[in-house]
This record gives structure tokens, C-alpha cells and sequence, in this order.
């Protein structure tokens, strides 16, 4: 660091991987553990910011052999994308489950090619001693079809399968037919998880594991996750950590970084055209 220049990726990179132990984080990963034991179906449905994805990557991260994580997008919500999203994670995990052939299997564009060969990928990881858990994130996205493919898996006992999405997963005003299709998958599901927000105790868990100081910065804090969940409070705190230079963040930090930082830090005072 030279004067008042401060080097942004070394400092970011000492603060952002930590792995942060929250009540909902152990919630999520109880929930995954029981899917994967017990070859059941789970659904995690919470809103923005709560950390559901990130509990997700970090279980995933744990059982390279066993656990395919997908996270789909408005591109992959067909049958033939979801599936061949699916697939594709199923081929980089293969060889690691010491499943070589498997990859070859599961290349294909037609939706019923895929369909057997990840039916088969399953079957052979059962048959190598393990318990496959498939997690399917972001699955506001899925389409019925892909539903209906994600709950044949569960209903066959190939795998466990945890379902994870926003507040618009299972919402019947997304479109015609599709509260039937939520109404069969979730009769299924053995764990459910509705987590609107943070909670005080996780928002708390943060402040303590990036050693926040000041009870204005916890209310400040605590008001944001409100809005913006735990990711737009850890962005804060990424920016008081580079205010501090590295010392202890407290109350000024936390309000000059939360300033510019999400929704408090967009209100634009708009100019009116002179006429």
C-alpha cells in the first residue's frame, strides 16, 4: 500500500472467504445432511440475501463424490437445459465418484438421452457405496416439465434432492398450470425451510465474525438486512474494512461504507429538464 492508495484485491480477498456459522446456515445444512442420509426430498425457499446459496456451494464443497449442485437461470428452466445443466455438473463429478465411463453418457441434447443417463449416473453412484444428493438452486426458473423430471428422481429413490429458490418459488399466479405441479412436489417433500429474512441472532453471527464494533453499527446493521439480507450488510462491511485499513470497524466506518452501499446508497437526486 503506498499513501493513500489501498490495494482492493488483496485486502478483499482476506475478508470474503470465510465461512460464517449462522442459525439459518445450520438449519439449511441440517437439512441438506437428512436429504442426503435419507434419499428425501427438501425445499428451501427464502428471500434475498439470506445466504441459502452459499450454504449450498459450502455443502457441496464438502462431498465432492457425491453431491451435484445446479444453480439454474431464465436460460436453463426447460426440461432440455435444466436437464442438460444437470448433466453437465453429473460429467465433472464422474470421475471423482470413479464413475469414468459416465461422462461419455451424459452428452446429449435430446431430454430423454439425458434423463436415463443421469438415471443411470445415479444408479451407479448407489452402486459405489454412496448417497447422491441433487441440489437444484434458483428453481423459481424451473418450467412444470422440469419439475416434473427433478420429482421423478426423488420418487425412484435415485437420489435425495433439495429444491432451493426466492419468494416466487411455488407462486400460482406465475403462470397457467403451474400450482398443480408445485402441489405434487411439495406434498413430497419431507423438509420444508420458509425463511423470509436474517434473523437478529444471524445479522449478530456476521458482526461478530468480521468484529464489528458499535451499537450504532449493529442498528444500522440490523435495518439493512431488513432489505437487503446478509449479502448487502457483508458489502458494508467490505467497504468499512477498507475505510479502517485494516483496524477495528466501528460506527463511522459502517455508516460512511452502508452511505454508497445498496438500497440506502441509491437515492439520486434527479435534475429537471430546463425548458
Amino acid at each position: 500500500m503506498n499513501g493513500d492508495v489501498i490495494e482492493f484485491d488483496a485486502a478483499l480477498r482476506t475478508i470474503d472467504t470465510k465461512w460464517i456459522d449462522t442459525p439459518t446456515s445450520r438449519q439449511i445444512l441440517h437439512l441438506l445432511q437428512c436429504c442426503q442420509s435419507e434419499g428425501t426430498l427438501g425445499i428451501v425457499r427464502g428471500g434475498f440475501g439470506i445466504g441459502k446459496s452459499h450454504c449450498f456451494g459450502h455443502y457441496a464443497g464438502r462431498h465432492e463424490r457425491d453431491v451435484l449442485f445446479v444453480t439454474l437461470d431464465p436460460t436453463a428452466g426447460s426440461l432440455t437445459a435444466g436437464l442438460g445443466a444437470i448433466a453437465e455438473i453429473a460429467g465433472r463429478l464422474a470421475p471423482w465418484s470413479g464413475l469414468h465411463g459416465a461422462a461419455e453418457r451424459l452428452i446429449s441434447y435430446r431430454h430423454f438421452a439425458v434423463f436415463r443417463a443421469l438415471q443411470r449416473f445415479f444408479e451407479d453412484l448407489h452402486d459405489n457405496g454412496l448417497r447422491p444428493l441433487l441440489i437444484v438452486d434458483e428453481a423459481q426458473h424451473a418450467r412444470p416439465d422440469l419439475l416434473d423430471a427433478l420429482r421423478d428422481f426423488s420418487d425412484r429413490q435415485l437420489c435425495g434432492l433439495v429444491i432451493g429458490g426466492n419468494y416466487r418459488l411455488f407462486d400460482p399466479r406465475r403462470g397457467r398450470g403451474r400450482d398443480a405441479d408445485f402441489g405434487a412436489l411439495q406434498s413430497r417433500a419431507v423438509h420444508f425451510l420458509e425463511l423470509p429474512h436474517p434473523t437478529d441472532a444471524d445479522i449478530s453471527a456476521v458482526l461478530n465474525a468480521y468484529g464489528v464494533r458499535g451499537g450504532g453499527a449493529h442498528a444500522l446493521l440490523q435495518d439493512r438486512a431488513a432489505t437487503g439480507g446478509l449479502r448487502e450488510i457483508i458489502n458494508i462491511i467490505r467497504k468499512a474494512r477498507l475505510l479502517s485499513r485494516g483496524g477495528t470497524v466501528g460506527d463511522r466506518e459502517i455508516k460512511a461504507a452502508a452511505a454508497t452501499t445498496g438500497s440506502g446508497g441509491r437515492s439520486v437526486t434527479r435534475r429537471g429538464r430546463s425548458k
